[in-house]
């Protein structure tokens, strides 16, 4: 991250969209390391407190940070207008997911039905790569945002620090974790 900004300054050659996916990685794991600080030490931020902080926090790293850079290196693997595409639409469902936690109607399904549209066609792309663990990584999201799916219709059945383990948790390690250790064992293999 810190020589892609370097980069930036010193006016190189400019930046293609998946390092910029990275970029702004960055930025979410900043963001979600604040929610984790306001969840840990009991404080509030912005109104929210407690299982909503957590919450906030697991998207922060987990959606905003992983699976954007997750997104972000498949499309440095496959290169190509539809991962540039799907590269560009994280920061959008992630925003949208965002307004509807904060109260704003409909925005929570809109930003779930984006995720979902990103997993389903990058789990395509990643099926034609023909990479086992990869394939496994980008058929987590697929399984976990049915809770958010159905989170986002209002059908509850978890509560807020359920859903930070049951969704949160398994998409950092088995999207995030094991998507990094497939994506750097391709990197490897070329």
């Amino acid at each position: 991250g810190g020589a892609l900004a370097l980069r930036i300054r010193a006016g190189l050659p400019e930046l293609r969209i998946w390092e910029l996916g990275l970029l702004v990685g960055l930025v979410f794991l900043g963001a979600g390391g604040t929610w984790l600080l306001v969840y840990g030490t009991g404080s509030s931020l912005l109104g929210f407190s407690g299982g909503w902080a957590l919450l906030a926090s697991a998207h922060g790293h987990a959606a905003g940070f992983g699976a954007l850079t997750i997104t972000a290196l498949i499309a440095r693997l496959a290169p190509g207008r539809l991962t540039t595409t799907l590269v560009a639409l994280h920061p959008l469902g992630f925003g949208l997911v965002a307004g509807g936690i904060t109260g704003l109607p409909g925005l929570e399904l809109a930003g779930t039905v984006v995720y979902v549209t990103i997993f389903v066609v990058q789990f395509g792309v990643v099926l034609r790569l023909r990479r086992p663990l990869l394939t496994i990584a980008c058929a987590v999201p697929l399984v976990t945002l049915t809770l958010a799916l159905n989170w986002a219709l209002g059908f509850r059945q978890l509560d807020l620090f359920q859903m930070a383990w049951f969704h949160g948790l398994v998409n950092a390690t088995g999207h995030v974790g094991l998507g990094a250790v497939a994506l750097i064992r391709a990197r490897d293999a070329s």
